[in-house]
């Protein structure tokens, strides 16, 4: 049985530059929700059974909270990881945030990376 999640952002990335993105968490209606307090984490594996995440963000760590009361956060990968990210090819990722209201986890994000290889270095 096939999932295409609404939530789905499958990105490129070149190893060894930047790559970043904004998020607003918002609900059914597109209202903004707020997220103080929140806990957010962000994996990237080689698959989904890998043992170790190839990246792994939390606030403070990659991911940096703008504007907590409309729910707005930027996630930051740095050349320095993606220059170890595995190319060519596809990784997997997923983006979590636990709400501070219910303690409850709610995927916001979840895709394929594909990675393409440095040329120049």
């Amino acid at each position: 049985m096939a999932c295409t999640p609404s939530n789905e952002y499958n990105p490129c990335v070149q190893q060894g530059s930047d790559w970043w993105f904004q998020v607003q968490y918002t609900d059914s209606d597109d209202v903004a929700l707020d997220i103080t307090g929140a806990t957010i984490e962000m994996q990237v594996r080689e698959n989904a059974k890998s043992a170790t995440p190839l990246i792994d963000l939390s606030i403070g760590s990659g991911i940096t909270i703008t504007d907590a009361a409309n729910g707005t956060f930027l996630v930051e990968v740095t050349p320095a990881q993606t220059i170890l990210l595995p190319a060519p090819k596809s990784v997997m990722y997923d983006l979590d945030i636990v709400r501070t209201q219910d303690n409850k986890r709610v995927t916001l994000l979840v895709g394929t990376v594909t990675i393409r290889a440095e040329i120049t270095r």
